[in-house]
């Protein structure tokens, strides 16, 4: 999953407002930054994975380029389904003002602009990408540059480059089935089952697929609690793989929502309001650029979330309507230390059966379970 912003800032050189494309992006084919034309203050690993530019007293911008124009080394063309990305960790020293650039330029060296360069005046990090597709067969050139902006006096900052590479977007992962059973989780006990497809041509490498709780009806947002992450180890183009996990939620949180949901003393065949979601995140860790990021997260009930229910109450039998039944269950079985075959008499979770767990029953007598959760 790429995760993606915008940042636009003017550049005092060029006067124009230019546009580049932040985000996360997958490990592909490394290009070696030892290609590049480096200026005197620019440091350049050994193995060619990263470079660090750093002011220069006498210049006021610093460069580490392959420009095409300039006879360097051939390292960059464009080609269908694939990106440009790096990582990058700007370093602006307090009291300073800097910007780092990086820029697309085609076979005259001449800036490509727009989505095709990238610009940040403040420190920060993160990584880039820009999208080659548009230029198939054509040689391309890059440039990172830092440059000192008006009033500039210092000369602190710096900034680092890493993971320069080519990588391909015919990929595109997505959940088509989700589904949660048994969708009454008595006990904390039930079970994920999802299938995850890759609609692109292109086979990918090991990704994450995260399960989420969440109170709410969305995946991704502040409420989630991540119950696990399960590893794909790969999946080959136009593909898909289903994945099973059993799952022990966390009874005394699920009890404590429930006591709020399910209020006691209230008529005969009220019905429960009490309802979570479960649902996936799919390349939870952005693994993977893919040509869709956007569908891999909150598509839908069915297709990456399901939603389910805890009811304590209806502890034995599981007919969906509080009973003396239960309450006599309970209420038979104080004081026992709990056991795998007498868990659910110990309705908040907290190890122990005790008159609490029959009280909280006795008071919600004939209540009905939400089955709107059932399949």
């Amino acid at each position: 999953m790429r995760t993606t912003r915008r940042r636009c800032t003017g550049y005092l050189f060029f006067f124009a407002t230019i546009c580049a494309v932040l985000s996360h992006d997958v490990r592909g084919n490394p290009i070696d930054l030892n290609l590049f034309a480096a200026d005197s203050s620019v440091t350049v690993a050994p193995t060619g994975n990263s470079a660090t530019l750093s002011e220069d007293p006498a210049a006021l911008l610093v460069f580490l380029q392959n420009d095409p124009a300039s006879g360097h080394d051939e390292v960059i063309t464009g080609d269908p389904n694939t990106r440009l990305a790096f990582d990058y960790v700007f370093d602006e020293t307090i009291g300073e003002n800097d910007e780092f650039g990086a820029i697309l330029l085609d076979a005259d060296g001449r800036s490509l602009g727009g989505d095709f360069a990238f610009f940040i005046q403040t420190s920060s990090a993160g990584r880039v990408s820009f999208d080659l597709s548009t230029f198939s067969g054509e040689r391309i050139g890059l440039r990172f540059q830092l440059g000192s902006l008006f009033g500039d006096l210092g000369v602190g900052s710096s900034v680092t480059i890493y993971n320069l590479q080519r990588v391909s977007t015919d990929t595109d992962l997505v959940a088509v089935a989700f589904d949660i059973n048994p969708d009454h989780t008595l006990g904390g006990q039930t079970t994920a089952t999802f299938t995850i497809r890759n609609n692109g041509a292109e086979a990918v490498g090991p990704f994450k697929v995260a399960i989420e709780h969440s109170d709410d009806n969305v995946i991704g947002n502040a409420d989630d609690v991540r119950l696990t992450a399960v590893t794909i180890p790969g999946l080959a183009g136009n593909t898909a793989v289903v994945e099973s996990v059993n799952l022990a939620l966390d009874i005394p949180s699920l009890f404590d929502r429930a006591l709020m949901e399910d209020p006691p003393n209230l008529p005969d065949d009220t019905v429960s309001t009490s309802f979570d979601v479960m649902g996936i995140i799919v390349d939870v860790d952005d693994t993977i650029a893919e040509a869709n990021e956007a569908n891999n997260i909150d598509l839908g009930k069915g297709m990456d979330k399901d939603d389910f229910t805890f009811f304590p109450w209806d502890v034995n039998p599981t007919d969906g309507q509080v009973s003396p039944t239960d309450a006599i269950y309970v209420v038979n079985r104080l004081g026992q230390t709990v056991q795998p075959d007498n868990a659910r008499a110990d309705l908040d979770g907290n190890g122990a059966i005790t008159p609490t767990d029959a009280i909280t029953v006795i008071n919600r007598l004939g209540r009905l379970m939400n089955s709107a959760v059932d399949e």
